[in-house]
């Protein structure tokens, strides 16, 4: 399984699955400049963190964005 990213203004990058599971996946891609992990984990029914991390300027980093399913209104 591959995820591929397209930030705005930037090249898209391919990310190669290592791990996936009913609570999660890890993708990586040790060329890229940073991120070179994402890990996506279900945290329950309606919420799940993503973290991004690597090494960025010679300093390991890494990033947590939490997200919660809401309701769509019409």
């Amino acid at each position: 399984m591959i995820y591929t990213a397209t930030p705005s203004r930037q090249k898209e990058a391919s990310f190669v699955a290592s791990r996936v599971s009913d609570s999660g996946a890890t993708f990586g891609n040790p060329a890229h400049d940073f991120p070179q992990k994402v890990t996506y984990t279900k945290t329950s029914s309606t919420s799940m963190v993503v973290r991004i991390e690597g090494e960025r300027h010679g300093k390991n980093r890494s990033v947590e964005f939490s997200f919660t399913r809401v309701p769509c209104s019409n």
